[in-house]
Order: structure tokens, then C-alpha cells, then sequence
């Protein structure tokens, strides 16, 4: 069994299901605590928040920065290439991020 498929398994596992408080945070939230990462909260069974400056930070375009991931030894990539991407990152999207030339979210 690979590392990863102890935090996949649990979210296979809520399939069909609501987690935490409903938001997409929660599905980072379950996974990152089910890792042994930090304890992001978001109405999950893990929810021992512990965010850099002691700030309660509940957006998911702010996991990577809101956490002290290397205290987990997780490592944060800003901006990350294709090939930095590895099965069982967890990856969050600055707000209003275009990722096309056709495609803008807001």
C-alpha cells in the first residue's frame, strides 16, 4: 500500500456523503488530517486548527500558506509544475487564478 492510499481511502470512503461543514475545504481538511498534516478544521473530526500567527484561516486558497506543513513534514510548492505534482498532493488555487487563456475562475 502506498502513503497516499490511507488519506484516498478515507475520502473514498465519504463518497456520496457530506464532509465537514459541506465546503471543498473540508475534502482537504479530511485528507490532510487523516495523513497526520495539519488539522485544518472545516467541520471535520480534524479539527485542531494550528495556523501560522495563530490566525483562523478557512480558505482554501490559503491552505499552503496558513499552515506550518513543514512542522508535518509536508513541503509547499508555490506555482508548482506539472511535474511537481505527485498522487496525494493537495492542491488549492489562488482566488480569481486564470489557468487558461481561455479560462478565468472567480
Amino acid at each position: 500500500m502506498a502513503i497516499y492510499d490511507k488519506g484516498l481511502n478515507q475520502l473514498k470512503s465519504k463518497l456520496n456523503q457530506g464532509i465537514g461543514n459541506y465546503q471543498c475545504y473540508a475534502v482537504a481538511a479530511e485528507f490532510s488530517g487523516k495523513m497526520c498534516g495539519p488539522d485544518l478544521g472545516a467541520g471535520t473530526y480534524f479539527d485542531q486548527l494550528d495556523p501560522v500567527d495563530d490566525e483562523l484561516i478557512y480558505s482554501a486558497s490559503d491552505i499552503g500558506i496558513a499552515y506550518k506543513w513543514s512542522e508535518y513534514g509536508w513541503s509547499v510548492i508555490k506555482n508548482p509544475s506539472y511535474e511537481d505534482l505527485k498522487i496525494g498532493s493537495i492542491l488549492c488555487f489562488e482566488r480569481s487564478i486564470q489557468l487558461s487563456d481561455e479560462i478565468h475562475y472567480t
